[in-house]
């Protein structure tokens, strides 16, 4: 591969403005690039096991899934237990009609501090604890230079909790994926700053206005900063329908106000019936829930402002 096209690095910047959809738009944004998938459950997690695919230990049969891994087709066989991928889904019938992964970051490392299990690439902090799963190498591979393809979960630092590690191949180009919120003119990502063709809270992409899901930017990287940037593609997202059923993995983004529990992706509102409680099984509270928390939630899209109802809340250790 060239040194041009090495140095390509791919950009996702979630817009969240999942409360700003109009009343028409049948649904949310959720968050599959390219898919057009309406009236589906959606699943986001990582791949606990196969014989099927388990997507945070709940089984989905495949057998007529589209799959694909970094925006190409791909089969099941391409997936890896620890990758963070996002499904669509139907939980009643246990059945997956699409499947994506795309990992967190792809780039060279840039510092390790083996003491602390953690390393950097492009300004975020990867921290990889006991649990990761490796493939084709060891955390005794990982060092200053060496390109690695992180998949995993990011919190309002920056900081990736990994759950996947491999070495990049040849012809993988360099990613970052984050979310953000964005601004007319610019938005920020991590430590870096891209620009980007913004008005408010829409982008126009292809003569078409963005406003509720993921836009991919190619920016060109030199020694490691964000110079120019472009928008090369507006993956649709998928629509999911309210009263459609959810369960996505994901990091609580302020301390909880009353019912409310704000995570990057949802605004989760919870009642009386809600059920909180450790991964373990053990009884929690909303007041054991902080900002950076992991949440697995399981709920419904309801019909008033886009709220989550959430009818299982696990914390994730």
């Amino acid at each position: 591969m060239s040194t041009t096209s090495r140095r390509s690095l791919l950009v996702i910047v979630t817009l969240v403005f999942l409360l700003s959809c109009d009343s028409g738009s049948g649904g949310i944004g959720g968050g599959i690039g390219g898919s057009g998938i309406v009236e589906t459950d959606l699943a986001i997690g990582n791949v606990t096991s196969f014989g099927s695919v388990f997507i945070n230990e709940r089984r989905f049969d495949t057998t007529d899934a589209q799959i694909f891994s970094k925006g190409r087709s791909a089969t099941e066989s391409d997936l890896r237990v620890g990758m963070v991928v996002t499904a669509a889904v139907s939980f009643d019938s246990q059945l997956a009609s699409r499947i994506e992964y795309l990992p967190q970051v792809v780039g060279p490392v840039s510092a390790v501090d083996v003491d602390a299990s953690r390393f950097d690439i492009f300004g975020l902090t990867v921290i990889y604890g006991p649990d990761v799963m490796y493939d084709g190498m060891t955390d005794a591979d990982i060092a200053p230079g060496v390109v690695l393809e992180v998949s995993g979960y990011i919190d309002q630092s920056g900081t990736v909790d990994a759950t996947f590690i491999r070495m990049a191949g040849g012809n993988d180009d360099f990613l970052v994926q984050g979310f953000s919120s964005i601004r007319a003119g610019s938005t920020g990502f991590g430590q870096s700053s891209i620009n980007v063709q913004a008005t408010g809270e829409s982008i126009s992409v292809d003569n078409r206005v963005v406003t509720t899901q993921s836009v991919l930017v190619s920016v060109s990287v030199s020694d490691q900063s964000m110079l120019s940037s472009r928008i090369t593609y507006a993956p649709p997202a998928i629509e999911y329908s309210r009263n459609r059923s959810i369960e996505i993995t994901d990091y609580v983004t302020v301390e909880p106000i009353g019912r409310i529990v704000s995570t990057s992706r949802l605004q989760v509102l919870t009642n009386d019936d809600t059920i909180i409680q450790y991964q373990n099984g053990q009884a929690a509270a909303i007041e054991d829930i902080e900002v950076n928390t992991r949440l697995i939630v399981s709920g419904s899209v309801l019909e008033v402002n886009g709220l989550v109802l959430a009818e299982r809340l696990q914390i994730v250790p």
